[in-house]
């Protein structure tokens, strides 16, 4: 052993270096045990999976005690995991200790048994426990209660692995008293893991029927879970059977509210559950008027979500339309206008017996076409527009009309901002449908936001002017068969078209560039009359320019029919797409001019529905959980929020109406 020692000890001299005097690297022995670690671990997993032993020495009370897996198990833990029950009552009995050891994620013996579905391993080191500690059942409930890096305790793996949930609890009531089994099924409600989840609630996400009868006949009369409520699990999984047997047992827990106030029926109306929410108010009508903390009822979620037919039912169980208003007196046709729901709003426009709601005002004095406008949703704006109910130039508390918040909200970034597609559509929506700015007028809108958003588009059109003035000079001065100074096709009829198309080019790209010149004297109206006049101009040029080329080319191969044929038959649908192309810049119209919006509103509804994908509204349509702020909550409510992805959509739904009606 000594010259071991000395050898390792020159070995490291040795090994020693000096790189320039200054760093001295000394490597660390690392010793090893009595036994070898390696061949230890492989002894014990050949054991526990069913081999032989090969040496009877390696399982001594000390070598129970000491070993420990890379991930920190012991011998009870590998044992467990493999179901050896053996193995398991031999070092159970022998070192009962080890049944309440921890792993690196702090599960005991208990919990791998139960993740991996050994029952019986669970009944051997529940009678090992209680064989050899003397604290009783108030030991082993402190046993049972034990967590894991999850929160879960053994009864949390025993339903998130098992298809027979029933089974864990055969075992419990098996292995000991009347009393501690009963103390179990409590566990089943009252325990809850880092996900807000108790042991029914895995249950029924499980869908153990058998399981969740188990623990609801069992449990005491009168209990109430903790964490996540078990029938918003069920509604979530749409698990109608689920929810009935729940609600057989537990008809009161439909009344339990969640950490924003509502009931059962709340989340299976945001969700759009519609049997859900027909089973629900088959055991509670006077759900349907029950609000949350922020005051919304479960129609104001459905209306928010779009789900029309949740939101027609809903509408059967409400007595009076004037008391279906929120904390904000926001009704459905606000919050849906707000949350850009086209659904919900044609249905409610459709309905005569909701059209009290079209004009009706909230508590800022805003209507529906308000929201709509302020939060940018341009198919709602266009629909309620074309709606002759619908006042267009009603005004607000802050005494503005549709028209002025969409003004204010065009330019809400500022001087030299360009306004988002979706803004756009909203003011031409409502500029077409005739409505009034007046208080934007008083304010001088065009002089408040100045002239630089329109100096680029005079720049570019300045541009295409000077190049069509360039193009027709030149088609001035080669003529179609010009010879010794004199045009040889007089005679012809293109050639006469020839000559009226470019003239009309050249004077009117030429009219084009000095009405777009007054635009840069920086007088407000000039620069809006000269964009105004310009457009129309520069389409004539475009237009005439095409033709121009199209008659000159015709009339120098005339001779040649099918050539002469084929090429006007092409050109022509040419110019027709140019022709198509242009008009496009001026559609969707401003005009208020029936036919103007008639003619608009297929590119409107393609331009809208190209905006629709622009991002609006709170961060809640597009950030994780852990960034979503929604009034009301606390810290406390964090448990409900993290690592759970059907809260995190009923969050959105309860924000959807929440911040959009604030």
């Amino acid at each position: 052993m000594s010259q071991h020692t000395q050898s390792q000890s020159s070995s490291s001299s040795s090994a020693s270096y000096d790189v320039n005097n200054e760093v001295e690297f000394v490597p660390t022995i690392v010793k090893h045990g009595e036994h070898e670690k390696l061949e230890l671990l492989s002894e014990v997993y050949h054991r526990a999976s069913g081999g032989a032993a090969t040496q009877a020495s390696y399982y001594s009370s000390n070598i129970l005690k000491e070993f420990k897996t890379p991930t920190k198990n012991t011998v009870l833990h590998v044992a467990a995991f493999y179901g050896n029950d053996e193995m398991v009552d031999h070092v159970a009995r022998q070192e009962p200790d080890l049944i309440a050891s921890l792993n690196e994620n702090q599960d005991t013996p208990l919990h791998v048994a139960a993740r991996a579905g050994h029952f019986s391993i669970i009944k051997r080191l529940l009678d090992a426990y209680c064989l050899n500690n003397n604290g009783g059942e108030a030991r082993l409930m402190d046993l049972m209660k034990m967590k894991n890096w999850q929160g879960n305790i053994m009864l949390h793996e025993a339903m998130m692995s098992s298809t027979a949930g029933t089974m864990i609890f055969d075992v419990l009531e098996e292995s000991s008293s009347i009393s501690f089994s009963h103390h179990c099924y409590e566990l089943a409600l009252d325990e809850v893991n880092r996900e807000g989840k108790s042991v029914l609630c895995l249950a029924v996400e499980a869908r153990l029927i058998e399981a969740v009868n188990r623990i609801l006949d069992k449990c005491p009369e009168n209990a109430t879970p903790k964490g996540l409520s078990p029938l918003l699990v069920a509604i979530f999984n749409r698990d109608k059977d689920m929810v009935s047997t729940i609600l057989g047992k537990k008809e009161e827990w439909i009344h339990l509210r969640d950490p924003y106030g509502g009931v059962a029926l709340h989340f299976a109306a945001g969700l759009g559950y519609l049997e859900g929410v027909v089973l629900l108010l088959g055991r509670c009508k006077t759900c349907s008027i029950e609000k949350d903390e922020s005051g919304y009822l479960p129609i104001h979620l459905a209306a928010g979500r779009g789900h029309v037919e949740v939101v027609k039912e809903l509408l059967l169980y409400c007595p009076d339309l004037n008391e279906m208003r929120d904390g904000s007196l926001n009704s459905i046709l606000h919050i849906a206008a707000n949350s850009g729901k086209l659904d919900v709003v044609r249905y409610i426009l459709q309905t005569p017996q909701l059209d009290m709601m079209i004009n009706q005002k909230n508590r800022s004095g805003e209507t529906p076409l308000h929201g709509a406008t302020d939060w940018g949703r341009p198919n709602i704006v266009y629909a309620l527009t074309s709606d002759h109910r619908v006042d267009l130039n009603v005004v607000s508390s802050s005494k503005e009309t549709p028209l002025d918040t969409a003004i204010k909200r065009y330019h809400a970034g500022g001087r030299g901002k360009t306004p988002s597609l979706r803004r756009s559509l909203t003011w031409i929506a409502l500029k077409s449908a005739g409505a009034k700015a007046p208080r934007m007028s008083e304010f001088g809108f065009n002089t408040v936001f100045g002239t630089e958003r329109f100096k680029d588009r005079v720049d570019s059109l300045s541009v295409i002017s000077t190049l069509i003035v360039t193009a027709s000079v030149a088609a001035c001065l080669a003529v179609p068969g010009e010879a010794d100074g004199a045009a040889n096709n007089l005679n012809k009829a293109m050639f006469h078209f020839f000559i009226f198309c470019i003239t009309i080019s050249l004077f009117t790209s030429i009219s084009a560039t000095i009405i777009l010149i007054w635009g840069r004297f920086g007088v407000i109206e000039l620069l809006t009359l000269s964009m105004e006049v310009a457009m129309p101009l520069l389409g004539t040029a475009l237009v005439t320019l095409s033709l121009a080329f199209m008659a000159g080319i015709y009339t120098v191969i005339s001779k040649l029919t099918w050539l002469a044929t084929t090429f006007l038959v092409i050109t022509a649908i040419l110019v027709a797409v140019i022709f198509f192309l242009y008009m496009l810049l001026f559609l969707p119209s401003s005009s208020a001019s029936k036919f103007s919006r008639f003619i608009s509103y297929y590119p409107f509804i393609f331009l809208a529905s190209l905006a629709e994908k622009e991002p609006v509204g709170p961060v809640y349509f597009t950030t994780i959980a852990s960034q979503i702020i929604i009034p009301g909550t606390t810290a406390n409510d964090d448990i409900y929020r993290k690592n759970l992805s059907f809260l995190l959509f009923y969050c959105i739904h309860r924000a959807c109406v929440c911040d959009l009606s604030s």
